[in-house]
């Protein structure tokens, strides 16, 4: 007779449910594009938040933590839609999932409800799936080789976006290199991992947008030198050397590719360079860049002109989308809203990343999905989508784990102390 072990069946759910509701989107996109229009990717979301949420710790409470931050960030913006004049009613999508998520997360207990390892095992395998997807989508004639285009159905609809893709190239990269910094991994299966990286990056390169590039280059760098594979020594050297000559005949032999990484290059240079000095690029294939600085000098005149009451609460929801989520949550929320949000989507992940106190794999992990979102607070998306604040629940579900964890450790290392000089006296 078939027996079935709830608990575990309930764990299960969680880890997939959790890894479902991150790469639904990606996911979902390609399904669209290869299958055609339908709604994949929503109905894996619903899926995944149906199975991750914890119904039977709702009795428990939701606990004051790192995590009530950003759901305050999410119910604020509720009031501020239903407050306004906006009608978009995909943006309360966007709130809705991130609020069930954050929540469903703050509820759920730390390797009790589900093993995070085996989330993380989730993620990669979906993420995987994605890329590979991706990958049959352009070596089949699908999608353009470096269009890093929108991409449209008969109806008009979008069904393929590049920064989504190469999102999801950059957190198959990391939760690879997640596997390949365990110690007990052996040889075979950190070289097959390794070789999914370079698969990541140059899907990411294919893909064709700036943003997702630089953050690839940013996390290889980052887990290459954490890995101590930047230590040098003659034969990695050589080993260098020897992958720059293949990679420059490579590019000097195909005209496409080459066109492609010089034009990636000069747009890349072009955009961080005019951003900053204000200076438009009059570049055709740069023209986001020209957009962003006339939307960043009207965010700038309107701010400018703030009253009191708007400078604390700003000018209310989606006053405009101009690609700088960073500065968009001040001139729709003002100094409360900025201050949530550059907490929580900058400060967390850089201090996941870069903090130098002793951490965890699950807090680097967490902290390198949330990364992307505080490099791009600058240039890309708006305050509210549910990507973004999924990341940070979950780094901030880690973070108060990784924490309370610590907390015990010192009492009980105190207890010990206090035993033992107990026994000596």
């Amino acid at each position: 007779m078939l027996r079935i072990n709830i608990t575990q069946t309930k764990r299960l759910m969680s880890e997939m449910g959790i890894g479902m509701s991150l790469i639904s989107i990606p996911l979902g996109m390609i399904v669209k594009v290869i299958l055609g229009n339908m709604l994949f990717g929503n109905l894996l979301m619903a899926l995944g938040l149906v199975f991750m949420f914890p119904y039977h710790r709702i009795k428990e409470g939701i606990k004051l933590n790192l995590l009530t931050g950003a759901m305050l960030f999410i119910i604020l913006a509720f009031i501020y839609y239903f407050l306004s004049d906006f009608d978009e009613p995909v943006y309360l999508i966007y709130l809705g999932v991130s609020l069930v998520f954050s929540m469903g997360i703050s509820l759920s207990k730390y390797e009790v409800d589900f093993s995070f390892d085996k989330v993380i095992q989730f993620i990669w395998l979906l993420s995987l799936i994605t890329v590979l997807g991706g990958l049959y989508c352009f070596t089949s004639g699908t999608l353009i080789l470096f269009s890093g285009m929108f991409e449209f159905n008969e109806e008009g609809d979008t069904i393929y976006d590049g920064l989504t893709m190469g999102s999801i190239c950059v957190t198959q990269m990391i939760c690879s290199f997640y596997f390949i910094s365990k110690k007990e991994i052996s040889s075979i299966k950190r070289f097959f991992l390794f070789l999914l990286v370079i698969l990541d990056f140059v899907m990411t390169v294919i893909v064709f947008k700036r943003t997702p590039i630089l953050i690839a280059i940013l996390v290889t760098i980052y887990y290459l030198r954490r890995l101590g594979y930047l230590a040098m020594t003659p034969k990695k050297i050589l080993g260098i050397l020897m992958a720059i000559l293949a990679i420059i005949i490579y590019i000097l032999s195909n005209s496409e590719v080459q066109e492609a990484v010089v034009s990636i290059i000069e747009y890349t240079y072009d955009g961080i360079t005019n951003l900053i000095t204000g200076n438009h690029t009059g570049h055709g294939l740069t023209n986001s860049t020209d957009m962003r600085i006339d939307n960043r000098d009207q965010a700038f005149n309107m701010i400018a002109n703030f009253d009191i009451l708007e400078y604390m609460l700003g000018k209310g929801f989606m006053t405009f989308w101009f690609d700088m989520p960073l500065i968009q949550s001040y001139l729709d929320m003002g100094v409360i809203g900025f201050l949530l949000f550059f907490s929580y989507t900058v400060i967390l992940p850089f201090y996941a990343v870069f903090s130098k106190n002793k951490k965890n794999d699950f807090v680097l992990f967490c902290g390198m999905l949330a990364f992307p979102s505080a490099i791009s607070s600058l240039t890309s998306g708006h305050p509210y989508f549910h990507s973004i604040w999924m990341h940070v629940s979950l780094l901030c579900f880690v973070l108060n784990a990784n924490y309370e964890n610590n907390c015990k450790q010192h009492f009980n290392n105190k207890k010990d102390s206090i035993i033992n000089r107990t026994q000596h006296a």
